[in-house]
């Protein structure tokens, strides 16, 4: 079986200039809206009926009891790499392009004299 892809080793992999970048946000909420948040998750869609109503009354009352606010601090983490050669064959890709564009120019030019 194939390992998976482990994104801190993509040099490992072919890839160059790997770079790993990490951004922060912060998300506030309140007991009711931490608990309309809460719903969405897959495993707490599932709780049977019997339990849901007072698994989301607790999370709602632990919210009240430390003053209607739940602070999340986030850290998305972006790892950027990119495979070698992409800049020089996009590079003469271009160029090539402006190659036909001037050719064409000139076809131009000298078939309007």
């Amino acid at each position: 079986m194939k390992a998976l892809f482990n994104h801190q080793h993509a040099t490992d992999y072919g890839y160059v200039d790997f770079e790993k970048r990490e951004f922060y946000g912060k998300r506030e909420m309140t007991a009711d809206q931490y608990v309309a948040f809460s719903g969405i998750y897959c495993d707490h869609m599932v709780i049977p009926e019997l339990f849901n109503t007072q698994f989301f009354e607790g999370l709602r009352n632990a919210v009240l009891a430390h003053g209607n606010k739940i602070v999340f601090n986030d850290t998305y983490v972006m790892y950027l790499a990119r495979k070698p050669g992409i800049k020089g064959e996009l590079r003469n890709a271009i160029n090539k392009l402006i190659s036909a564009l001037s050719v064409f120019r000139m076809t131009l030019l000298c078939g309007l004299k």
